[in-house]
Parts: structure tokens; C-alpha cells; sequence
């Protein structure tokens, strides 16, 4: 009884994070001005989604190694900018 209780608030939480995803407007543009960079060297993202809505991004080296990991908020038109430092510890450098 109890495993099936919980089992049934799981789904009813997935389907909570689910419906407003599904609902949303998924169409989003992204721009970054460097393909590759060195160390110190600062990228900058840009792009348009849904009003108010976050945008994660990572982002990996060679090896697959994350070297950034955050998130930013589009402005009420949908437009964001997120600007980030390749750092000098960044795993597989």
C-alpha cells in the first residue's frame, strides 16, 4: 500500500513538471561568439526563448570535462545574455 502511494505521488510530481514544459513554447535561438577559446578568455551567449524563462547552459572541454555550468534569465521579451570566463583550473587543460 505504502509503495503504491508513493509511486503515485512520483508520477503526480512528474506530471506537474511535465504539463507546463509541454504547454510552453519551446522555440529558442542561440548565438555564441567563439566556436573555441583559451584559458581566460571570456564567450558570450545570447539568444531568445519564452519571456522570464531560464536558460541552462554547459559547457564542455575536449575530454568531455565540464568547465562551466550555470544558468541566466531571459528578459521579459525573451532575450538573454550569458557571458563566462574559461577558467585557468578548468579540468582537462
Amino acid at each position: 500500500m505504502k509503495r503504491s502511494i508513493l509511486i503515485f505521488f512520483q508520477m503526480v510530481l512528474l506530471l506537474m513538471i511535465c504539463v507546463p514544459v509541454a504547454l510552453a513554447d519551446s522555440s529558442i535561438s542561440i548565438s555564441v561568439d567563439k566556436t573555441t577559446a583559451e584559458v581566460g578568455e571570456t564567450i558570450v551567449v545570447t539568444g531568445k526563448t519564452s519571456p522570464d524563462s531560464w536558460v541552462p547552459i554547459k559547457v564542455v572541454d575536449e575530454g568531455k570535462s565540464i568547465i562551466f555550468f550555470d544558468s541566466g534569465k531571459a528578459d521579459g521579451k525573451g532575450d538573454y545574455v550569458i557571458e563566462f570566463l574559461i577558467p585557468e583550473t578548468a579540468p582537462g587543460m
